[in-house]
């Protein structure tokens, strides 16, 4: 098995697992509130299906982090 890289992605957009930040996209589901987690992305009420959207939407560009 190999070793959990989501600490290693949320230090890429210089953020902690666990840190709370928000995501502007152009897509309507991009827009949200969330964390990196161990698991991936983790929206807040969002589904598996949008927290996976979302964090594709972040590896490739099509939406940021925004900091306050």
């Amino acid at each position: 098995m190999t070793k959990n890289k989501m600490a290693e992605v949320a230090n890429l957009f210089g953020k902690e697992l666990g840190e709370e930040f928000r995501v502007k996209s152009c897509h309507p589901e991009g827009n949200c509130v969330g964390c990196f987690s161990k698991y991936g992305f983790e929206g807040l009420n969002q589904t598996v299906t949008v927290n996976v959207a979302v964090l594709l939407l972040l590896l490739t560009g099509k939406a940021v982090i925004v900091d306050e």
